[in-house]
């Protein structure tokens, strides 16, 4: 009939109480999702603080492997008749050293000219170490270096050496002593080194290579590390915490640290943890948060 309105949808008790269930729900979803997220965020905070943490105390204890060569060397140095490499006393003197100090697969002494001049490998030809990295350092700088990874040449094994120039009262560098440490003991202290859960720890040298990882196998030791921000990491040589794939292209979260904030530190070491493992718990919170409002829902 004219004039009659059209009329209005009659909106049931049960409409009304799905509303106001959906009116009730959804702030409580918004919010568990901004709570996850803050916890998320707190989690890596906490992570990346304990990571650096762990860093300083690995890139420590891989220092005090520096500084007790660095000790070795100092005594040698004052061995007399050690400079001028006299035989046998000089090669009978180191032999007895690495005898007693296991860790070292070679001691001795190299001449000016780069031929080695006494060692305590028994039955070995004089050598030349002029061409070794660690030679040439000792020679420029006329400080305590420490040599890269390198195989051996007399032993065969994986080794890191360090060498002291010797210098002459006139400041003329006579001779420089080295120690060829065996890669195992690197790995030893390496091992010994305390980990949050499911933290992995590299030490590399000064151009990135892997001298050590822990747990064993978590990086290829004598090959430049994986990943461009921790090679980028080592050439810059300041401490640092960033996130970068691993190997495998899990992303990781990761604390740097050079053995001494000095430009020519022996050791620079990552301390990793996997963020997926540090998101874990948030998001696993999350999920059954959902489910109960879900339900609660329902």
């Amino acid at each position: 009939p004219e004039g009659v309105g059209r009329m209005k949808p009659e909106i049931t008790l049960r409409t009304r109480l799905v509303m106001l269930v959906i009116a009730a729900t959804v702030p409580l979803f918004g919010l568990s999702l901004v709570g996850a997220v803050l916890t998320a965020n707190d989690a890596v905070t906490q992570t990346s603080t304990n990571l650096e943490f762990s860093a300083s105390l690995v890139a420590a204890n891989q220092q005090r492997v520096a500084d007790s060569v660095r000790q070795v060397l100092v005594a040698v140095s004052n061995v007399p008749g050690v400079v001028e490499g006299k035989e046998p006393d000089c090669q009978r003197y180191f032999k007895t050293l690495t005898t007693e100090l296991l860790v070292y697969a070679n001691v001795g002494v190299v001449g000016t000219d780069g031929y080695l001049r006494c060692h305590s490998v028994p039955n070995s030809p004089p050598g030349f170490a002029g061409d070794r990295p660690y030679f040439k350092a000792a020679m420029a700088t006329g400080n305590f270096v420490a040599g890269g990874y390198l195989l051996g040449r007399i032993s065969g094994k994986p080794i890191m050496t360090f060498a002291l120039p010797i210098q002459g009262p006139d400041g003329t560098v006579r001779a420089v002593v080295f120690a060829s440490m065996y890669l195992s003991e690197i790995a030893r202290a390496t091992a010994a080194s305390s980990l949050p859960p499911g933290g992995r720890v590299i030490v590399m040298d000064s151009d990135g290579v892997v001298l050590a990882a822990n747990p064993e196998g978590s990086a290829g030791v004598g090959k430049l590390v994986a990943g461009e921000s921790l090679r980028n990491a080592v050439k810059a040589r300041d401490p640092c915490v960033f996130e970068d794939p691993d190997a495998s292209g899990a992303r990781r979260i990761y604390a740097f640290r050079p053995s001494t904030p000095s430009r020519d530190a022996p050791f620079f070491v990552a301390v990793s943890a996997d963020r997926a493992e540090v998101l874990a718990p948030s998001r696993q919170r999350l999920a059954l948060n959902f489910i109960a409002l879900t339900l609660v829902a329902l």
